[in-house]
C-alpha cells in the first residue's frame, strides 16, 4: 500500500510546477501552506477521539504503573515505580 508521504512526494513537484507557472511562486507557497493546513486540521478531526467514552481501566485492575527517566552512577535508565 502506498502512504500519503509518498503520494505527495511523487506528485507534489508536479501540480507545484504547474501552480507557479500559472500564478507564480507566491501562489504556490499560498496553495501548498492551503493544503497543510486543511491536511492536518481534516487529521486531527479524524483522530479526535469521543469524549463521552470512559477512560480505559488499567491492566489487572490495579492503578497504573509509573515510570521515570533517571541519571545513575550507571548512566541514563527507565525505572518503573508504584
Amino acid at each position: 500500500m502506498i502512504s500519503g508521504l509518498y503520494v505527495m512526494a511523487i506528485t507534489a513537484p508536479l501540480w507545484a510546477t504547474g501552480v507557479i507557472k500559472l500564478g507564480g511562486w507566491r501562489m504556490g507557497y499560498c496553495l501548498l501552506s492551503g493544503l497543510v493546513l486543511a491536511l492536518g486540521i481534516s487529521g486531527l478531526l479524524i483522530m479526535r477521539r469521543d469524549r463521552s467514552e470512559p477512560p480505559v481501566a488499567p491492566v489487572a485492575g490495579g492503578p497504573a504503573r509509573r515510570t521515570a527517566l533517571r541519571f545513575g552512577s550507571e548512566g541514563l535508565g527507565i525505572t518503573a515505580h508504584d
